[in-house]
C-alpha cells in the first residue's frame, strides 16, 4: 500500500518549490499581485508540510489522477510525432538512395552466409 506521508511530503515539496519559484520570477518581473499570491500558496503549502502533511493527501492523489489522465492522451502524441519525425524521414531518405541497411536483397548466390574476416579466438577464457 501507498506510504501516505511520504506522497503527501513529496506533493508538498515539489508544488512548494514551484510557488517560490513562480513567485521569484514574479516579484523580477513586477508583477507584485501575483507574486503575492504565489508567496501565500507557498506560505501554505510550508505551513501543511509543518503542521500536518496529511491534510496533502487528497489532494495529491486527485493530482495523480489527473497525471495519468493526461499521459493517456499526450504519450500517443509524443510517439506519433517522434514516429513521423525521426522515423519516416530516415526511411523515406533510405528508400531514395537504395540502400539496403539490413543485406536482404534477393541473390542469385548459392549462400547467404558471408565469409568472417577475422578468425575466432579460443572460447575458454571468457570469464
Amino acid at each position: 500500500m501507498m506510504n501516505k506521508t511520504k506522497i503527501s511530503k513529496d506533493f508538498a515539496i515539489v508544488f512548494g518549490t514551484i510557488f517560490f519559484i513562480l513567485m521569484m520570477i514574479c516579484l523580477y518581473n513586477k508583477f507584485f499581485i501575483y507574486s503575492f499570491l504565489f508567496f501565500l500558496l507557498f506560505l501554505t503549502i510550508v505551513y501543511l508540510l509543518i503542521k500536518n502533511v496529511n491534510h496533502l493527501f487528497s489532494i495529491a492523489m486527485i493530482w495523480r489522477k489527473f497525471g495519468y489522465f493526461i499521459a493517456k492522451f499526450i504519450s500517443p502524441i509524443i510517439l506519433y510525432l517522434f514516429y513521423s519525425f525521426i522515423f519516416v524521414p530516415f526511411s523515406l531518405f533510405i528508400k531514395i538512395f537504395l540502400k539496403d541497411i539490413l543485406d536482404t536483397k534477393w541473390n542469385n548466390t548459392q549462400s547467404y552466409w558471408k565469409k568472417r574476416l577475422n578468425n575466432i579466438n579460443s572460447m575458454k577464457k571468457q570469464f
